[in-house]
């Protein structure tokens, strides 16, 4: 299963100015052939990133563990993740590129010298380090992925125990008559853990991984403007919040996660917002206490990628990674929540057609960018399950709509 979406990118031949990706009536001025003093100062050198950015690092997604079989005796740990160094924020086409991302947000010069700022865009300078081992620390034991990073620096690795081994790591008693698999699928049990690459070129990063039980219920959540006020259209909303503003949580929807994490429902975010922003995703979800769960974001560079995938391609793949997660969990029952603004209710009305018995309830949050009209929700919808598909505002609406389908 992958936690980044991939793939090969569509050659893109049309030239496309910075006006027309921002959208027709966006009022913007081209950029200019040089870069404006105004962006930069006086000095080049004025876009200083902070030391934090400057060292090697581990960006490890949230792992998660999970039975291989019905039978319960081998258990599968999923652990993906990328390897960093810095970039060079001295670089032309990067500073190329943050001046057109600049001009898109209409930023003012300071803004572009702020430590939010600086922060959110140094992992997109970062560049992968490739052909390291990645080493799993679980308790005494040290297990090597079985591929090393590739060129952008990502791994994906897959570890399978028998559950008395992973009963042992996690200091759990068997008792008599009872066998390890039971217990384990029986406990929400977060099980900690190392990653580290060798050779050591960067610090080892730990982990808990969370326990997706064979049977129970998960919700697929989308992240931007379902749990997390982020504006996708227009363009230059959608950048300004990505990168100059403190992230803001939609109101009600931790609250509603957090009654369904307390009734057993385990969650999945599967978002088109670009793994370099995991970090600060992950501190918006703690401190509105959104329940743990696993991440699916997509691989995103700065320079040409970032507005033609932002703009083009924000959807190509997270069908993909829904599915994929359908296929892994084929004996649970799944809730899908989204947002109206973008693809969502077309990807996961397919999911629905295409595994009708897991895809028990969408929920489609009406955005004012893009409304789900009536006729929209009919097209989507005629080949589906009357009701299946509903439409909310508000998280108290949500909190009622899912008692027509949650816990049937």
């Amino acid at each position: 299963m992958d936690s980044c979406f991939k793939g090969p990118m569509p050659r893109i031949i049309r030239v496309v100015d910075v006006d027309e990706l921002a959208g027709q009536n966006a009022g913007l001025e081209p950029i200019p052939e040089e870069l404006p003093r105004t962006i930069w100062g006086p000095n080049p050198r004025s876009l200083e990133l902070g030391p934090e950015a400057r060292e090697p690092s581990l960006l490890v997604f949230p792992p998660y563990y999970f039975p291989a079989d019905p039978s319960l005796q081998e258990w599968i740990i999923a652990v993906d993740g990328f390897a960093c160094r810095p970039g060079s924020e001295k670089r032309l086409t990067t500073r190329w590129s943050i001046a057109m991302m600049g001009k898109l947000m209409r930023a003012k010069p300071q803004e572009l010298q702020d430590p939010l700022f600086l922060g959110r865009v140094a992992p997109f300078i970062s560049r992968g380090m490739k052909k390291l081992d990645v080493v799993v620390h679980l308790g005494p034991r040290r297990f090597r992925l079985g591929k090393r990073t590739n060129g952008r620096g990502a791994f994906r690795g897959r570890i399978r125990l028998s559950a008395r081994d992973l009963c042992r790591y996690l200091d759990l008693n068997v008792p008599a008559g009872a066998t390890a698999g039971a217990i384990l699928n029986a406990r929400q049990i977060p099980l900690p853990l190392q990653v580290s690459v060798n050779p050591e070129v960067a610090p080892p990063k730990s982990c808990v991984a969370v326990k997706i039980a064979w049977t129970g219920w998960s919700i697929i959540s989308d992240i931007d403007d379902t749990i997390k006020d982020t504006q996708v259209s227009p363009l230059r909303q959608l950048l300004a919040n990505t990168f100059l503003r403190e992230f803001r949580s939609v109101d009600g929807m931790a609250e509603l996660y957090q009654g369904w994490a307390t009734q057993g429902c385990q969650f999945h975010y599967v978002s088109s917002s670009p793994w370099q922003l995991l970090d600060p995703l992950q501190k918006l979800c703690d401190e509105h206490q959104f329940p743990p769960g696993t991440f699916h974001l997509r691989t995103l560079r700065l320079g040409t990628d970032l507005l033609r995938k932002m703009l083009l391609l924000r959807q190509r793949g997270k069908a993909i990674v829904i599915h994929s997660l359908l296929s892994t969990f084929p004996h649970r029952k799944f809730l899908l929540v989204g947002d109206s603004g973008e693809r969502d209710p077309e990807i996961y009305c397919r999911a629905a057609q295409r595994f009708p018995d897991q895809v028990k309830g969408i929920y489609i949050r009406n955005v004012d960018t893009k409304r789900m009209t009536r006729r929209r929700m009919n097209k989507l919808t005629e080949k589906l399950e009357p009701g299946l598909c509903r439409t909310f505002i508000e998280a108290d609406e949500l909190s009622e709509l899912s008692k027509l389908h949650l816990w049937e």
